[in-house]
């Protein structure tokens, strides 16, 4: 499976897009993984609550002449709704619900019976620092203390709505328990109702006394509501209340509890997690400047790509043995092509010495080197040479397995000879070590030597592979840049950066550097096979 090269002018195409989420899959299943985890710990941590509700209508008329009732008649629907919705959690309403239902006794932790075992644990927690609260409190406070907490409890699971373009409002009301949150809604909803039977039996007193006819039926009213505080169902006459408040629909238990089903919510959270790490994936890629692909080669370097090598197994071990045979075919088949396109080269471009140099030491060009040199000598009978120049790091000893001296430096110092510092490896490969010196290796590459060297290894193989220092830290491979044929530059895919490795191509183009090409080492192949040839 080969990605195409591409060229400056090429579009993004859908491939494009895809490369970059399976490039960035651990950004993606990081981002799912905990966006799901934090959704699915807030679900758990996320006890069921059901709400009923009452309907009420304000009619607004009244048993005498007062400006409360004149003004709630001139008021908007908002304006009822805000009014009506503070009185039904003023603190005389909500008390009498507290008294007659008894939610004083209602514990601290009454919400661990319906709750997750994972939210039982964090409600016991919570319930222990609350018992310490209060103890720490006087015995005649304690009861306050709780009572007003039960109060701004209730407050809070209490929401008043308009029905909107009507004088109707909802009281709906929210409690664990389905056949509790009815009792609740319908006492609160009676509550209101004699409170507001109250306000105008006080008024009645002022006006009429206490022994008027209208006085003492509204407070026989009063003490027949009052009677129907349990909560329970009662006749629908029974629940209309007075002249200007009207209770139209009681409470019903709810069958099921408010808000968004769990699984639809993980499910969106799912479908968010994923948008979020495609997102992610994106703007990481966006961020990383390195070489990521065959197309950036070209683009962005502006020099031919040779070949992309990818990045299975160790190219050391295999160089050596062929203990891997799908790694080893693998670069067979990869190694053998740039080895064809290199021949084609030397015959049209007429080269010899070619120089392989990267930014860095972690770019692989030994390696590199090392494979072109097995896989050009191989068969094509021609003889070539794999020069070590990497003084500082030498490799090609512990890759061919041959001793690490004599060496080229030996040479270039006129220590030992040529042909005795050239060990042959396989039928027409051969290696010249790097050697050993403790001296600033341009001492010895910058001289006469080493272009005579290289004059007479012209004479006796058909190509020279050098093995270069890395250029961003030295001026070695400038240096031999200026005395070979040609050079080959290796850039590693997502650990090249792109500025990096534009400037060391410049600064080998000042040292007259022919370059003929660029080897993308490390290659990867993100997008699954069944994935890629259907995309």
């Amino acid at each position: 499976m080969n990605d195409s090269s591409g060229s400056p002018e090429q579009d993004q195409t859908l491939r494009d897009y895809v490369r970059v989420i399976f490039r960035q899959k651990f950004i993606v299943l990081t981002s799912i993984l905990v966006i799901m985890t934090v959704v699915i710990l807030g679900l758990k941590l996320r006890t069921p609550m059901y709400e009923a509700s009452v309907k009420i209508l304000i009619s607004g008329e009244k048993q005498l002449d007062s400006p409360y009732y004149k003004e709630m008649m001139t008021m908007q629907d908002s304006e009822i709704s805000l009014t009506q919705s503070e009185i039904v959690i003023s603190e005389p309403v909500l008390r009498r619900v507290v008294d007659v239902l008894q939610l004083y006794n209602r514990p601290f932790d009454y919400e661990r019976e319906f709750a997750s075992p994972l939210k039982r644990k964090l409600i016991s927690f919570q319930a222990k620092i609350y018992n310490k609260q209060i103890d720490r409190l006087q015995s005649n406070l304690q009861f306050t203390y709780n009572y007003q907490r039960v109060i701004e409890e209730l407050r809070r699971n209490i929401k008043v709505e308009p029905v909107k373009n009507t004088n109707i409002f909802a009281i709906n009301v929210k409690d664990y328990d389905p056949v509790q949150a009815a009792t609740l809604a319908n006492v609160v909803s009676r509550a209101y109702v004699i409170f507001d039977l109250e306000q105008q039996l006080a008024e009645l007193q002022q006006k009429y006394g206490d022994k008027h006819p209208m006085f003492i039926q509204l407070q026989d009213n009063i003490e027949h509501m009052k009677t129907l505080l349990s909560g329970s169902p009662i006749t629908n006459g029974e629940a209309l209340g007075s002249e200007n408040v009207k209770i139209i629909e009681q409470a019903s238990i709810p069958l099921m509890p408010k808000g968004i089903n769990n699984k639809l919510i993980a499910l969106a959270a799912l479908f968010a997690s994923i948008f979020m790490g495609f997102i992610l994936a994106f703007l990481f890629e966006y961020m990383d400047q390195s070489i990521k692909s065959p197309s950036d080669v070209e683009k962005i370097l502006g020099f031919p790509l040779l070949g992309a090598v990818p990045i299975i197994g160790s190219i050391k071990r295999m160089t050596i043995n062929k203990d891997n045979k799908k790694t080893s075919k693998r670069y067979n088949v990869v190694f053998q092509n740039l080895a064809n396109q290199l021949r084609l080269m030397m015959t049209i471009k007429s080269f010899k010495t070619v120089m392989a140099t990267a930014v860095d030491m972690h770019e692989g060009t030994s390696t590199v080197v090392a494979n072109l040199g097995i896989f050009t000598a191989q068969g094509s009978g021609k003889k070539v040479l794999v020069i070590d120049a990497n003084f500082h790091n030498p490799t090609m000893n512990k890759l061919f397995n041959i001793p690490d001296s004599p060496g080229f430096v030996d040479v270039l110092t006129q220590e030992t000879s040529l042909q005795d510092a050239i060990k042959s490896v396989r039928p027409s490969l051969f290696v010249l070590p790097a050697g050993k010196t403790t001296l600033n290796p341009l001492i010895f590459l910058d001289s006469s030597k080493t272009r005579e060297i290289l004059e007479k290894l012209k004479s006796q193989f058909d190509l020279i592979l050098i093995d270069c220092v890395d250029s961003n830290s030295s001026q070695e491979s400038c240096l031999l840049a200026s005395l070979v044929d040609k050079t080959i530059f290796v850039v590693s895919e997502n650990h090249t950066r792109r500025s990096v490795a534009l400037r060391v191509l410049n600064n080998l183009k000042e040292h007259k550097a022919s370059i003929l090409g660029v080897i993308l080492n490390k290659r990867t192949y993100p997008i699954p096979k069944f994935v890629y040839n259907r995309v």
